[in-house]
Parts: C-alpha cells; structure tokens; sequence
C-alpha cells in the first residue's frame, strides 16, 4: 500500500502514464503541460542544464488537447509529442529521468490547463507513492517557462531543511529581447508591477497567507498534495484556488534563491491570466492597466 493509494482511488482521473518504475531515490518531479506548444525543446533545455549534484529528478510533459480541438491544434501537438521524443533520445541524464505523454481524449467540458495539471501532478504522486516517499516534491511548470541552473538545488534545498507544505517560486517575466515587440514587453511590465504591488498591498494588511499565485512557479509536498484533494480542474485560475488551499494549512513558503522566467507572450489558452492579459493590453496599447486603491488595504490594516 502507497500513501497515495485512497487518494488515487478517490481522486485519480487516469491510470499510470508511465509504466517502469521510478528511480528509488526520486526526489523531485516537475510536471508541465503543453497544449498548442512550439517551443517546448528550451524549456527542456533549461531543466537539462540543472545542476542536480545530489538530485534524482523526472520531468512529466502532458501534451494534451480536447478531442475536437481545431485541426492545426492537434497537428502542432502530434509534431511536439513527436519532437518531445527525438529530444529525449537525444538527450540522457544521468539524474533526470523525461517523460512525455499524450492525451487527446478530453471532452471540450474537461479540457483545459487544470485539467492537465491534475493528471500530471497525480502521476506524478502515483510515482511518489509507488516508492512509499510522501516527502516527494512536485513542482509545476509550464511549457515556455526557462529556469536558472540552480533551480532544482534550490527547491530540495528549501524542502530538505525547512519541510514546508508547499512553495511560491521567485519569478521574473523578460523585459526585453529579440522574441517579442516592444509593445508586448511594456503590457508584461505593466503586469508584473501589478502582480508585486498586490501582494504587498495585501500582505500589509496583516494576512498571513499571500503568495503569488504562477502555475508555472509553484511546488507542493506529494503527501499535502493528496490530503488537501489533489489539483482542481478548472480552466483557468487552477495555479490560484490550489495554492490558496495549502498556504492556508500555514507552512507555505517561498523560495527566492532561484528564477522562473515566464513568457510574456500574448495568448488565448485560458480564459485569463497573463496571456489573455497581454493580449489585451498589446491589441489596445493607449489603455493603461489600472490596479487596486491601496486606501482599502489601509482600512483593512486598521480595522
């Protein structure tokens, strides 16, 4: 019996994705969804260029797509999963196991981000489980996220010594360079300034449990993952729900000592967020994002 048996049997939405057994001393797992994706080989090549001295790890890619998805949706997901494959072959490691599996028998009601990162971090405790390790860490990315080198060091590092419930990653968006215009890196900018501003505002008022909610800058503890009911499905907003739920258990933390560098590129994956966002703010550039009075956090500070 695994910790993670009743959970599964609850919970679990998929039978195994991967069918040999996991390196015994697996520590970390990062999962990452990809739908409509392009560019999956630098993030790929980011976590292949991890210092993981010390480190077994796995990556678990869910290249995924409802069932009547648009024609070029499922042809661009079939040349990923198929490049995915090449890459692999291409590339072993000596301590970072890479999976790839793909998925394209979601209703249009099931399909979405949370969906696929349900499935990916319930494997990903399927495999926890199966080595009886509800210490495991599970770390959720996505598929044009980079990381620095140190980014697996510094997440074990974090969990070995302090055994947080989970953690919010630092991040940072790019602000400039050849991949976008001009008008994508102003419309990011103006985003993340929001995001930071927010939190602080928040957490000034004394609440305890503010954190930046990213889906691809975030990691939970496999056993906490189960306990608090595992991933919801929602389409958008999943990263935010899941995270309010195990910060609230009081031992969330953060990690700084390590980068997430999101893309800030305009996009229409989710029904918002940060791509939606962009593309708002890139289709209407005279607009100014607006964010939130700070008199209300005042008055919350003080009530």
């Amino acid at each position: 019996m695994g910790f993670a048996d009743a959970y599964l049997l609850r919970a679990g939405l998929r039978n195994e994705l991967i069918a040999h057994r996991p390196h015994p001393g697996l520590e970390i797992i990062v999962t990452i969804p990809a739908y409509n994706e392009s560019g999956l080989e630098r993030c790929l090549d980011s976590l292949f260029q991890c210092d993981t001295s010390g480190i077994r790890a796995e990556v678990i890619v869910l290249v995924n797509a409802a069932a009547d998805s648009p024609p070029w949706v499922i042809a661009q997901n079939k040349r990923t999963y198929r490049e995915t494959l090449e890459w692999i072959a291409d590339h072993p490691h000596p301590d970072i196991a890479f999976h790839v599996h793909m998925d394209h028998t979601f209703s249009r009601k099931e399909a979405g981000v949370g969906m696929a990162r349900k499935i990916l971090m319930d494997e990903a405790v399927r495999r926890f489980s199966s080595l009886e390790r509800p210490e495991g860490l599970i770390a959720s990315m996505d598929a044009d996220s980079l990381v620095e080198t140190n980014y697996l060091q510094a997440l074990t590092k974090l969990f070995r010594q302090e055994r947080p419930d989970g953690c919010a990653v630092y991040f940072e968006h790019p602000l400039s360079g050849p991949g976008f215009g001009e008008e994508v890196y102003r419309a990011i900018m103006q985003y993340e300034l929001h995001q930071r501003y927010y939190l602080r505002a928040v957490r000034s008022t004394g609440y305890p449990h503010a954190f930046h909610t990213v889906g691809s800058c975030f990691a939970v503890n496999a056993d906490v993952y189960c306990r608090e009911g595992g991933m919801n499905r929602r389409k958008g907003g999943e990263d935010f729900y899941f995270i309010q739920k195990v910060a609230r258990r009081g031992n969330f933390r953060e990690c700084n000592t390590t980068r997430v560098i999101p893309s800030p590129r305009p996009s229409d994956r989710v029904p918002f967020g940060t791509g939606p966002l962009v593309k708002r703010l890139t289709e209407d550039p005279g607009k100014p994002l607006l964010t939130y009075d700070p008199r209300p956090f005042t008055m919350l500070r003080e009530f």
